[in-house]
């Protein structure tokens, strides 16, 4: 996993030797961090407020344009996509 410069605001951990098993454990527990693995590497990131509430208003903005009637309020989404 080669390293990613930090933005401002935003805390990074980098973990080695992780199992997928608990990269999945930790998954389910987790709360507004991003969780990445790669190969036994787990990165977990908290993204800075600015982002998330500029994510949030663009999704709604995207919602209400693009999907008659529906205004809905955000949900964050989280995935873990298998290869």
């Amino acid at each position: 996993m080669s390293p990613i410069a930090p933005v401002l605001g935003e805390q990074r951990t980098l973990l080695s030797s992780v199992s997928w098993i608990t990269h999945e454990a930790l998954a389910d527990e987790s709360t507004g961090n991003r969780l990445t693995y790669d190969q036994g590497d787990l990165e977990i990131m908290s993204p800075m407020m600015p982002h998330e509430t500029a994510k949030r208003l663009l999704a709604q903005m995207i919602d209400l344009t693009t999907i008659p009637g529906s205004a809905s309020t955000f949900s964050p989404h989280r995935g873990t996509h298998h290869r």
